[in-house]
């Protein structure tokens, strides 16, 4: 007997004779992968392809696809951005202090810079959650919610 032929959505699977495991290259589109490594597919002796035990469905192994050097590479540089943003923060922080603590820095060229320090501020801490809480945690990236679509329909997506 043979496995069927399946797309699980990255890649598609040739018919697989029963007792064997499939190869594929790894999807050149998905972010993070290598595509010289290979993707497994396990056909078991009765012709039906392995049943993930958590999901209960038809699984493939993209585990090997993983570029830990690229993924290491990344989490740097994100974590790079994090540490200028939070060092721009402080130093935006610490002159809103100032120019609020002396009374002879109360005019209208100030003023102006108050605002604009705390513009700047309030980016800085917007691009910290963002590299903190989205860019870091894969599955906010990959879940299309409500909130995705507004942005998508106000922006003419």
């Amino acid at each position: 007997p043979f496995c069927p032929r399946r797309f699980d959505g990255w890649s598609c699977w040739e018919p697989t004779v029963a007792g064997t495991v499939a190869e594929n290259f790894c999807p050149k589109f998905v972010l993070g992968f290598d595509p010289r490594r290979m993707a497994y597919r396990t056909c078991h002796e009765n012709g039906s392809w392995f049943v993930h035990p958590l999901s209960g469905r038809e699984w493939s192994n993209y585990t090997n696809c993983i570029d830990t050097e690229d993924m290491q590479l990344r989490r740097l540089v994100n974590d790079i951005y994090i540490g200028g943003y939070t060092v721009s923060f402080l130093a935006l922080i610490i002159s809103l202090c100032i120019f609020h603590s002396f009374r002879t820095l109360k005019c209208t060229r100030i003023r102006i810079h108050i605002h604009l320090f705390t513009s700047l501020a309030l980016s800085c801490l917007f691009w910290i959650v963002w590299y903190k809480f989205v860019v870091e945690d894969p599955d906010v990236l990959n879940a299309n919610t409500v909130s995705d679509e507004a942005v998508k329909v106000t922006n003419g997506v």
